[in-house]
C-alpha cells in the first residue's frame, strides 16, 4: 500500500472512529427511517389530501403541515449526521430543498387548482380508426396533440389490431393533454409524485421556459410544440436513448478518474488549505515557475468534479425514464404513469455553451445560461410571486434586484444547510458557501452597472466586450471560488464513493486493491443497520 493510499484510508478510518464515538456518546444519531422522512409525508398529505377538504380547512391544513415540516427539520437537523449521503451533505441539501418546495406547493400555491401537467392519453378506438395512417409522426385532434410513437420492443401489431386502430405496425397513437389534479387514486399518486419530485417541471404549466419546449397554451387548448421541437421529436427517440447510454458511460469513467486523482491530494481529503504545497511533483515544479498554479489547478479540478458528478446524475434521467423503463415495461409504460416519458423534449440539455456564454453574457450568463437549472424553479418562483404581490415590474431595476438576491439567497441557504449537516474531521463553515452565492448576486449587479456605464462612453469592439466579460468572470471566481471549494473539501464530500466499480483503482491507480469501493468499509463502518434510540419514535433503520 503506497503512502497516498495509506493517507486516504487513514482519513476514512479517523472520520469513522469520530463518528462512532459521537453516536455512542449520544451527540448525534444517524438518519432514521421512517421518522426522518416525516417532512415528505407532510408534503404528500398537503398535495393529495388538503385539496379535498373544504376551502378554509384545506388552507389551514396546508399551513399546519408546512409548519410541522419546518418544526421537525429544526429539531432534528442539529442531531442527524451520517458519513454516507456525501458525508451528510445530502441531509441538509435535501431537507432545505424539500422545505422550499413545501412552501411553494402548499403556501404560495394551491396544489388542487394551480398546477396542470401534460400527460399521455391513448386515443380512443373510434378516433384511431379515423386517424391517418402513420405516414407522418403526428396529427392534431380536438383534445390534444396526437402522436404515433414506436415503443421500444413493442409487440408486433396483428392485422386485426391494425384494422381497428388504423396505425402502422409497431406504432401506437396517443395524444398529449393538460391534466389538472385528478381524483382517481392511482392517477393522483402518479400526478402528485411527479409534482413533488420534479425539478425543472418540464411538462408542467409552471415550468422554466426552454427554447425547444412544449408551449403552454391558454386553458382549454391542447399543448403545442414549437417547430424546432417537432423537428427534434421526429425520429429522435432512438438517438436520445443511444446518447443517454453513451453519456452515462463516458461520465461514469470520467467521475471515476477524477475521484482516483483527487484522493491523492490532502486538499480534497479536507486536511489542508487550497494554497498548501501539493503532493504532485509536476505541479510543485510548475508552481515554482507559475505562482498560484496549485490554487488554479485545485479550483479547476474541483469545478470539473462538480460538473462531472452532476452530469453523471443528470444522465440517469434519460437513461432510466427514457430508455430502461420503456424497455422493461414495454406497452405497459403508460399504464404505470401518464407522464410523456417518450417525448424527446422531456430531456432538454442540462448545460449551455460555457465559453461563449461567459464571453457574451459574463457572470449573469454563467448562472442563468451555462450552469445547470435544476433548482431554478424552486429559487425563482418565490421571487416571482413576491414581485407580483408587491406590484413591482420584474423588468424594473428594483424587480431585477429582488429576483437576483432572493434566488441567490435561497441557493446560498441550501448549500449552507448542506454544509451544516456534514460530519467531517475538520468542521465545515456554513457561512462560506453562503458568502460565495450572495457574492455572485453582488458581482452580477456590479458587472451589469459597469457595462451600462461603459456603453454610455462609447461603442467598444465586440471582441473587447467579450474579453472583458470573460476576464471579469475569471477574476471574480478566482477570489470567491475558494469559499465554496474549500467548504466542499473541509466537509469531506470528496471522500464519498461515487461509483460501485472503480476501473482506475482496480488497475492500480490511487487505491490499488479497490475494484469495488462501495464494499471497502473502514473498520466499524456500514451502510444500514437497526438503530435503537431507547424509545419507539427514536428507533428505526439507521443510515450510517
Amino acid at each position: 500500500m503506497n503512502t497516498r493510499d495509506s493517507l486516504y484510508r487513514r482519513v476514512l478510518q479517523d472520520r469513522q472512529d469520530l463518528f462512532n464515538r459521537a453516536l455512542a456518546d449520544g451527540i448525534y444519531t444517524p438518519f432514521i427511517y421512517p421518522w426522518d422522512t416525516l417532512p415528505v409525508v407532510f408534503l404528500i398529505l398537503g398535495v393529495t389530501v388538503a385539496p379535498r377538504l373544504p376551502s378554509l380547512l384545506g388552507r389551514i391544513s396546508r399551513y399546519t403541515l408546512t409548519l410541522s415540516s419546518l418544526w421537525y427539520l429544526l429539531i432534528r437537523w442539529p442531531y442527524v449526521r451520517t458519513v454516507g449521503l456525501t458525508a451528510g451533505y445530502g441531509i441538509g441539501l435535501a431537507g432545505f430543498w424539500g422545505l422550499i418546495m413545501t412552501v411553494i406547493l402548499l403556501i404560495l400555491h394551491d396544489p388542487g387548482k394551480d398546477f396542470r401537467r401534460i400527460e399521455v392519453r391513448r386515443t380512443k378506438k373510434e378516433r384511431r380508426a379515423s386517424a391517418p395512417s402513420a405516414n407522418g409522426p403526428e396529427s392534431q385532434s380536438q383534445n390534444g396533440l396526437v402522436r404515433k410513437r414506436a415503443l421500444p420492443d413493442l409487440r408486433e401489431a396483428s392485422k386485426e389490431d391494425e384494422a381497428v386502430t388504423g396505425t402502422a405496425h409497431g406504432l401506437q397513437a396517443y395524444e398529449l393533454v393538460w391534466q389538472e389534479q385528478p381524483r382517481e387514486f392511482f392517477h393522483l399518486l402518479d400526478w402528485s409524485a411527479d409534482l413533488m419530485t420534479t425539478f425543472r417541471g418540464i411538462n408542467w404549466n409552471t415550468r422554466v421556459p426552454i427554447k425547444t419546449y412544449v408551449v403552454p397554451p391558454p386553458e382549454g387548448h391542447p399543448p403545442r410544440l414549437s417547430a424546432e421541437a417537432q423537428r427534434l421529436n421526429e425520429g429522435a427517440l432512438q438517438r436520445l436513448q443511444r446518447s443517454s447510454i453513451r453519456n452515462f458511460l463516458c461520465y461514469y469513467v470520467l467521475t471515476d478518474f477524477l475521484k482516483t486523482l483527487m484522493m491523492t491530494d490532502s486538499y480534497w481529503l479536507g486536511l489542508t488549505a487550497i494554497d498548501a504545497p501539493t503532493p504532485w511533483p509536476w505541479l510543485a515544479r510548475l508552481n515554482q515557475v507559475v505562482p498560484y498554479a496549485t490554487k488554479f489547478c485545485r479550483l479547476g479540478i474541483s469545478m470539473a468534479a462538480v460538473v462531472t458528478a452532476l452530469t453523471l446524475i443528470f444522465s440517469l434521467n434519460p437513461l432510466f425514464f427514457g430508455t430502461i423503463l420503456p424497455y422493461l415495461l414495454d406497452d405497459k409504460l403508460y399504464v404505470i404513469t401518464k407522464s410523456p416519458l417518450l417525448e424527446v423534449w422531456m430531456y432538454p440539455p442540462q448545460w449551455g455553451n460555457m465559453f461563449m456564454t461567459l464571453c457574451n453574457k459574463g457572470l449573469a450568463g454563467m448562472w442563468s445560461t451555462w450552469w445547470h437549472q435544476m433548482f431554478r424553479y424552486g429559487i425563482s418562483e418565490p421571487a416571482k410571486l413576491l414581485t407580483q404581490r408587491l406590484n413591482i415590474s420584474p423588468r424594473s431595476q428594483l424587480g431585477r434586484a429582488i429576483q437576483l438576491f432572493v434566488a441567490f439567497g435561497l441557493t446560498a441557504s441550501i448549500h449552507a444547510a448542506a454544509s451544516s449537516t456534514t460530519f467531517s474531521i475538520i468542521p465545515g463553515r456554513p457561512w462560506h458557501p453562503f458568502i460565495f452565492f450572495i457574492s455572485q448576486a453582488v458581482g452580477i449587479m456590479v458587472q451589469t452597472e459597469v457595462a451600462r456605464r461603459l456603453n454610455k462612453i462609447g461603442e467598444f469592439p465586440k471582441i473587447a466586450r467579450q474579453a472583458g466579460n470573460f476576464l471579469f468572470v475569471f477574476v471574480f471566481l478566482w477570489y470567491t471560488g475558494p469559499y465554496l471549494s474549500d467548504d466542499f473539501a473541509r466537509c469531506q464530500i470528496w471522500l464519498f464513493e461515487p461509483v460501485p466499480i472503480s476501473i482506475f483503482r482496480g488497475l492500480g491507480f490511487g487505491s490499488a486493491d479497490c475494484w469495488f469501493p462501495w464494499y471497502q468499509f473502514p473498520e466499524g463502518g456500514r451502510w444500514l443497520g437497526w438503530w435503537n434510540g431507547g424509545r419507539w419514535y427514536n428507533s428505526g433503520i439507521g443510515m450510517f
